[in-house]
């Protein structure tokens, strides 16, 4: 018997360390991902969470879904060995953190052709067209490595997180998209077209709220959108409904009130009209 549950243990050890192998494989396949993206372009207060969002996470998805495989897998039995292998994972996530800077910086040196870029951008396109997110999400980073400073980069990575109901992930790209605009307004003497590009960005910043159903914030971005364009109906359309959800019957009443001016011919007027008179009982 005691044979027994020396060959059960060996067995245990064995099978624990094909994980940590296969999940190391994991890391180093992932490991230029996550460490692709130039964070000396990203301000220090926005650094971790740019980063984490749009490159570790990744890297946090892969390492969940092993770690539930192997509690499946190993069950009580093999509890040690599990506990064993998630410390060695979580002291290889903190060398990644530590090293993955230093690696940033190097790529940041190398600048990508105008070539590999739009190489990138169909090949991101075409993944995402498939439904093929994880490869399309890899090739904006892929992007963004090569130039972090790309607004247009981002602004594909955050409307595939929108594709993809990841809405957070949206939020913090979309937020980062209106800093690295607005630090690049203030370093070019042109703001030509600028304040539109703000306007949509802060839309963009409302539907990913809206997506949380944080409908305060969603408003709040709206808002902004419409400093830049007051008379936008797609803008409207959202202060509208986010103040029929925030059950403010005078907000509403005012983006139906202009939506009537500059859009007569919406189909949706009707609707909103029927919306705001229930409010309002």
């Amino acid at each position: 018997m005691q044979l027994f549950f020396n060959i059960l243990d060996i067995a245990s050890y064995v099978i624990g360390g094909i994980a940590v192998i296969g999940i190391l494989y994991i890391l180093v396949k992932k490991f230029g991902v996550v460490a692709s993206i130039d964070i000396d372009s990203i301000p220090k207060h926005q650094q971790g969470a740019v980063r984490q969002q749009l490159a570790a996470q990744r890297l946090k998805r892969k390492f969940e879904k092993a770690g539930g495989f192997m509690n499946r897998i190993l069950r009580p039995a093999l509890s040690k060995v599990y506990q064993v292998s998630k410390n060695i994972l979580q002291r290889l996530i903190k060398i990644e953190q530590r090293t993955s800077l230093s690696i940033a910086k190097r790529r940041s040196e190398k600048k990508g052709s105008k070539e590999e870029i739009t190489q990138l951008q169909e090949r991101a396109e075409k993944a995402a067209e498939a439904e093929d997110f994880s490869d399309a999400e890899q090739k904006y980073i892929e992007m963004i490595s090569l130039n972090p400073r790309s607004v247009e980069a981002y602004k594909n990575l955050g409307d595939l997180y929108m594709e993809m109901k990841e809405y957070k992930s949206a939020l913090e790209t979309y937020t980062y998209i209106i800093s690295l605009e607005k630090k690049q307004d203030k370093e070019s003497s042109s703001d030509i077209g600028a304040g539109s590009a703000l306007a949509d960005h802060y839309a963009h910043l409302a539907r990913a709220s809206i997506g949380l159903e944080d409908w305060h914030r969603a408003r709040t971005n709206i808002d902004e959108a419409l400093k830049f364009e007051p008379n936008n109906p797609k803008y409207l359309d959202l202060l509208f409904t986010t103040s029929i959800q925030l059950k403010d019957t005078a907000r509403a009443d005012e983006a139906l009130t202009r939506l009537k001016e500059v859009n007569p011919e919406n189909k949706k007027l009707e609707e909103f009209i029927d919306q705001l008179a229930r409010l309002e009982k």
